[in-house]
């Protein structure tokens, strides 16, 4: 029976690849449902643009003090597909034998200070966020197969068990920084900010296992010949600065960014995926071997590339790449802030032979409706760095916003989608299957953000 597990991609801040990005960790790129609906950091003015774009923390109609918070669920439907030929051996559809649900939450909080000093103004801010999260859940029920003679009303496919696995572990950020505006004349602003960036420490755990439930049938044949594993290991933080400048023409408003590479320790060195090989002799002397994936696929080496790529990112330090950003925005100057934007933004990879550098484009949108409440729309479009196996993501954003007295009340939503392919990495031996799976993914987040002005 064609049994194996889940294994997706993702990087990019949006959606794919989730079991790629159980290695190298999901992260956001905005935790402010404003700029998140609006398809772009850049468009955050709040305590949360201290990581992307430190510049903006004077942005918008400040107070002397603002606390900011949002929480975040993110989910992701994985549905895994074979390719079904007719007797020609030509395409005939997909049918899918795995579909998960993946839920994730997180939460942030943000603290900013703004001091009014005549043609300049002072802004400081520190942040808690969520980084990295590297937590995954997958099952694949495992069917068996029964005859039946005309007539019988019983199940021909019976639930022998199940083929799990399971991750955990996230790795939050630390953020502390602050912005200088000085006032040129009526018509021209300049803004500099920077901020500091620590990455916390974490324990990482990952276990697959096989769950069988107790029959007395023959069940070989059915079930993955890979040998569990549970292993543990821990990942080191780092540090990095950001720096920004933000030019402000009347109406108009220019920004640049950039973000420090990084390297997150991990001491995870040797990792493998491991077969139990069972021959049977003329004599009926039953023999077991252990055997590995390059073995098993000796004669594939399109499925060993897959494979080796992917337990060379999880082995391997995880790099945070150098970002530079820019963009260009225009300003609603009844609320001091961004209506309209464009970003873009280069993801630069210096270490890592299997991460692409990669690209993202950015447009947003923010209206006000008669009655004060804040419509926004959003496109993103970012290459991937996971080259040659996923090309592209394009991800749609929405949300809305509303102030009551001192409260603003934000909501922010992203949908993507996405198809590609992988090959079986739990094969059963006896009945190995060398093409590559399709796999689709759709994901949607969901963001909340609450802020008070004092």
């Amino acid at each position: 029976m064609h049994s194996r597990l889940l294994l997706i991609l993702i990087f990019s801040l949006l959606s794919g690849q989730t079991y790629y990005q159980s290695a190298i960790g999901v992260e956001y790129n905005s935790y402010n449902a404003r700029s998140f609906a609006m398809g772009s950091s850049f468009s955050d003015g709040s305590a949360f643009c201290l990581i992307s774009n430190p510049a903006n923390l004077s942005m918008g109609n400040n107070s002397n003090f603002s606390i900011i918070a949002s929480y975040l669920v993110d989910s992701k439907l994985e549905r895994r597909s074979i390719v079904v030929k007719d007797s020609f051996e030509d395409y005939l559809t997909e049918a899918d034998y795995v579909r998960n649900i993946n839920f994730n939450s997180s939460y942030a909080i943000g603290l900013k200070y703004n001091k009014d000093m005549g043609r300049m103004a002072f802004s400081l801010g520190a942040a808690y966020l969520p980084y990295k999260n590297y937590s995954y859940d997958y099952k694949e029920e495992i069917r068996g197969s029964l005859p039946s003679n005309d007539g019988d009303i019983f199940s021909r496919d019976p639930f022998l068990g199940s083929h799990i696995l399971k991750s955990e572990g996230k790795q939050n950020l630390y953020s502390l920084g602050s912005s200088l505006d000085w006032q040129m004349n009526e018509n021209i602003l300049m803004s500099f900010g920077i901020s500091s960036n620590i990455i916390d420490d974490a324990v990482i755990t990952e276990n697959m296992s096989l769950d069988i439930l107790p029959m007395d049938d023959n069940i070989s044949g059915y079930f993955s010949d890979i040998i569990p594993y549970d292993i543990k290991y821990n990942l080191e933080g780092a540090s990095f600065f950001t720096f920004a400048y933000r030019l402000e023409f009347n109406k108009y408003l220019f920004g640049l960014s950039f973000e420090e590479s990084a390297e997150i320790i991990n001491n995870l060195n040797d990792f493998n995926y491991y077969y139990l090989d069972m021959t049977i002799s003329e004599t009926d002397d039953i023999t077991y071997d252990i055997i590995s994936y390059s073995e098993l696929y000796a004669d594939n080496p399109i499925i060993i590339d897959y494979i080796d790529d992917y337990l060379e990112l999880k082995t391997s330090n995880i790099e945070k790449p150098q970002k530079n950003g820019f963009y260009f925005s225009i300003i609603n100057p009844d609320k001091n802030d961004v209506s309209f934007i464009l970003g873009y933004e280069r993801y630069q990879y210096k270490k890592s032979y299997i991460l692409s550098s990669n690209e993202k484009y950015s447009l947003g949108i923010e209206h006000y409706t008669i009655n004060n409440t804040a419509l926004r729309f959003g496109l993103e479009y970012k290459t991937s760095p996971f080259k040659p196996y996923i090309s592209s993501i394009s991800s749609f954003t929405f949300g809305l916003g509303r102030k009551i007295n001192n409260f603003v009340f934000d909501i922010g939503g992203r949908y993507s989608q996405i198809q590609f392919n992988y090959p079986d990495l739990y094969p059963v031996i006896d009945n190995l299957f060398e093409e590559l799976d399709i796999v689709n993914e759709s994901n949607f987040i969901l963001m909340g953000t609450l802020s008070y002005k004092f």
